[in-house]
């Protein structure tokens, strides 16, 4: 099953912003597409996206002094669309710190299932869709690099 990116973006939206709601607007989000994609025409599956929002919101940017930045672009490269999401938050081995201090009971479980559902779509679909992580300078931050193969005709499955 896939949506359109137009779809996609529009639930990005709205969670990014009750989150921004929540978090008392403790952090600004930046979207920049670029103007040659057609956001309706391009397929591609649900929910791929936000469980990396998610993260870098609630293990990047909450636990940050001060009021933090997610920016997300996409753009198109080869026959691919790319998201790129960047926080400036701890960072990953800061973040790692933080869970095994607080011995959470709560295990989560967002990038594990997301990791999986890609898996399966590129079985499926023999595919290349890819996740690229990346720390940022001085781990002051993270950046997930999505790659997904561009789809322009919707199907089921």
């Amino acid at each position: 099953h896939t949506i359109s990116l137009s779809e996609e973006l529009e639930a990005i939206n709205l969670y990014v912003n009750l989150e921004k709601l929540r978090f008392s607007n403790r952090f600004d989000y930046h979207l920049e597409i670029d103007k040659t994609l057609d956001l309706h025409s391009i397929m591609i599956p649900p929910l791929i996206i936000q469980p990396f929002i998610e993260n870098a919101i609630w293990h990047g940017l909450m636990h940050k002094e001060g009021k933090g930045n997610l920016n997300v672009r996409i753009y198109p490269q080869n026959n691919e669309v790319v998201f790129v999401i960047e926080d400036d938050g701890i960072g990953r081995n800061m973040s790692t710190i933080y869970k095994k201090k607080s011995q959470m009971t709560y295990k989560s479980m967002g990038t594990d299932i997301t990791k999986k559902r890609l898996q399966l779509y590129n079985l499926l679909n023999k595919s290349e869709l890819r996740v690229v992580y990346s720390d940022l300078i001085e781990n002051r931050g993270t950046r997930v690099e999505i790659f997904l193969p561009k789809l322009t005709t919707p199907f089921n499955r």
